[in-house]
């Protein structure tokens, strides 16, 4: 079976030779699957896209990324155990249990085993053990024989770990991947592929090597690597080699411009002093761009892109920026591309925290938890998009109206505060009647149109809020994880009417709810510290296939392409960490 491995920058060198090899299969055999994985779905359609007009036609090349061909693969396999992926936030919850169950309170890890960010610490070392394959009884054996306490208790919690995943009828992405390599050498789903290529990775982890190993085994293997430039991807050659992938000839794609120039000449270890002290300059179009502040570098973003977008044949989806530091910029990001109409997309997903939904739910959790203050529901109020069911008696009410409202009424928080509703609805009907009995010849047809309209909008306040308060109160003060869940999303699904990408929001905080591993039982006040860090999660991006959008990554480049046309590179950056 073939063995082809070919190195060049991602662009137009390593599209080429990737839509050439495309070609030459499909010459040979039209029909059968081309299985192709990619770092994401993004470059996958990107890909599929630059087959399709260079041959016409792209059939039956399937783009995929590691957890989607690993599910494809071991899909009966992972049937027959009974099991179900994990739930979003579920590994967070079972951490917690894990780090509780196996952290004595002398232990090594004991001072901040009810710290918030504990649980998540783990979860990336244990991460990072399983890709490197390490299993828990291979990291005990070496915590004893290195006498550590710490990866002692790590050990531990990393056995915790996988047994309540078990005990949920859970797996993770790690035992899919370890079936997928158990079931790929036979696999039904890769029977008649007539190849399968590996493009734009610049390394592997360990379980990733297992499962591309037995997925090319008796199959023709092509692997599209980035050129290297600061010897980045010689731990990934030096695999390849071992699996007999031969680097293929550079047979003259041209000389290397652009943003990969500049990394060549940035990266080039000079020879002697004279080369180190004189370096001829390199032709890009980069950009620097330097401001006083956030805000500021992101408007000038913005305009940059604009100016781009409008030559003619450019677009948006032309432009890529890359994150360094996604906590400082994303907010802005958003206000700022929203205010000058720039579509984009988060490649990385966005802060559950930072949705509507994820908004409106700290918002409730303060407003159980502080007896209903008015500033917060009032906040809330205004910030959600009320279904149309609680606005029946005045579908044009503002919240706006009803801040006044509640401040004319004296409202300024507890339960009994809010009951001054009905009495400023009770004056108002009886200021109606009023005028309404007054002779024909003194009313004052505006002042009546005015008194009219505040008491709609008061009986439809009047509303919202009982049905708000009732949903608030049906909370309990201690109860399991998964009941105080479910009761806090009822409470806002009940009120506002959320778009498809806040649902999603929620309905990840749902799939736990309904799960064992939210069966603990806490005060509200554990369980709102707790909502904070799993609100700290992020959720998939949503349209991203949509063309015509910037993309925006705190990932490395390799795993994000965007078509670029020579002399329009859209690269914009700024010294504090955003390119």
């Amino acid at each position: 079976m073939k063995r082809y491995l070919r190195t060049a920058p991602f662009h137009p060198a390593l599209e080429n030779a990737f839509c050439e090899v495309v070609g030459a299969l499909r010459a040979g055999d039209p029909l059968n699957p081309i299985h192709v994985l990619v770092p994401t779905h993004v470059l996958g359609r990107h890909l599929m896209r630059t087959v399709a007009r260079r041959s016409g036609v792209c059939f039956n090349v399937r783009f995929l990324t590691f957890p989607d061909l690993a599910e494809l693969v071991a899909c009966e396999r992972l049937a027959a155990s009974g099991r179900v992926a994990l739930p979003p936030l579920g590994d967070f919850l079972i951490a917690r249990k894990a780090i509780k169950a196996r952290v004595p309170a002398n232990g090594y890890l004991a001072p901040i085993r009810e710290s918030p960010g504990t649980p998540r610490a783990v979860l990336s070392s244990v991460t990072d053990l399983k890709k490197a394959g390490v299993t828990a009884d291979q990291l005990e054996a070496f915590a004893a024989d290195h006498g550590s306490k710490k990866l002692e208790e790590l050990a531990q919690i990393y056995r915790e770990i996988e047994f309540l995943q078990v005990e949920a009828g859970c797996f993770d992405w790690s035992e899919r991947l370890a079936m997928a390599s158990l079931a790929a050498r036979s696999s039904a789903a890769l029977a008649g592929s007539l190849a399968i290529c590996l493009y734009g990775f610049a390394e592997l982890n360990t379980l990733e090597q297992r499962f591309l190993e037995a997925c090319v085994e008796g199959r023709s293997g092509y692997v599209f690597m980035p050129d290297d430039v600061a010897g980045h991807t010689l731990p990934l050659t030096a695999w390849l080699a071992a699996q007999g992938f031969a680097p293929e000839p550079d047979t003259g794609g041209g000389a290397v411009s652009g943003p990969a120039a500049l990394a060549r000449e940035v990266f080039h270890e000079p020879s002697g002093p004279d080369e180190a002290v004189g370096r001829r300059p390199v032709t890009c179009e980069v950009k620097i761009i330097s401001a006083p502040g956030v805000a500021q570098e992101i408007q000038e973003v913005a305009r940059q892109i604009l100016v781009y977008a409008a030559r003619p044949g450019a677009s948006f989806s032309d432009v890529g920026v890359l994150l360094r530091q996604p906590a400082a910029y994303e907010r802005t990001i958003r206000d700022v591309f929203e205010s000058a109409g720039i579509p984009h997309v988060f490649l990385d997903g966005r802060l559950l925290r930072d949705t509507l939904a994820g908004r409106l739910l700290r918002l409730l959790v303060r407003i159980r938890r502080s007896q209903y203050p008015r500033a917060e529901v009032m906040e809330f109020l205004g910030l959600a998009p009320l279904r149309s069911s609680m606005l029946r008696a005045d579908p044009d009410a503002s919240p706006a109206d009803w801040d006044r409202y509640s401040r004319e009424a004296g409202i300024v928080t507890g339960r009994e505060h809010w009951r001054r509703i009905p009495a400023l609805r009770r004056r108002l009907e009886w200021r109606k009647k009023r005028l309404v009995d007054e002779a024909a010849g003194a009313q004052d047809p505006a002042r009546r149109r005015q008194v009219e309209r505040d008491l709609r909008s008061v009986q439809a306040f009047e509303y919202v809020m009982n049905v708000l308060l009732k949903r608030c109160e049906a909370i309990p003060d201690r109860g399991t994880i998964g009941a105080l869940m479910a009761g806090l999303l009822h409470a806002l699904q009940t009120v506002a009417s959320l778009d498809a990408g806040d649902q999603n929001a929620v309905q990840a905080l749902a799939s736990v709810a309904r799960t064992r591993m939210a069966d603990e039982e806490v005060t509200f006040e554990t369980f709102a510290g707790l909502l904070e860090d799993m609100l700290a999660e992020r959720s998939p991006p949503a349209n991203i296939y949509r063309t015509g959008q910037v993309v925006c990554s705190s990932r490395d480049w390799s795993s994000a392409r965007f078509p670029r046309r020579p002399g329009r590179i859209p690269s914009c950056s700024t010294p504090s960490g955003m390119r």
